[in-house]
């Protein structure tokens, strides 16, 4: 059980640092501009935003996030639901992000 369980350990370390970075990368810079213009348009498109993000369930997120893959997979004819990492770090990060803002 823990040879699994090991096996799998790197996989999920990636999978966090790239939702963690991800997230830091984009929340960050939402919060500062929030923090600076807090009554402006764009900072309160930014809250809006993060409700929304806090709001919608993960599971929900994931498959909306399939579903774009899988139409622009049809479009462009590239395979984004083999480049899992992208997807599951999307669909991780969204809440921090929301919180971020």
């Amino acid at each position: 059980m823990s040879a699994l369980i090991a096996s799998r350990v790197p996989a999920t370390l990636e999978l966090a640092l790239v939702a963690a970075a991800l997230a830091l990368c984009v929340g960050i810079p939402m919060g500062v501009y929030s923090g600076i213009r807090p009554r402006s348009l764009g900072a309160r498109s930014l809250q809006v935003a993060s409700l929304i993000g806090i709001s919608v369930p993960s599971f929900v997120i994931g498959i909306v996030l399939i579903w774009i893959a899988a139409a622009l997979t049809l479009i462009t004819g590239y395979d984004y639901l083999r480049t899992g990492l992208r997807l599951a770090s999307l669909g991780l990060e969204n809440p921090q992000v929301a919180w971020g803002a």
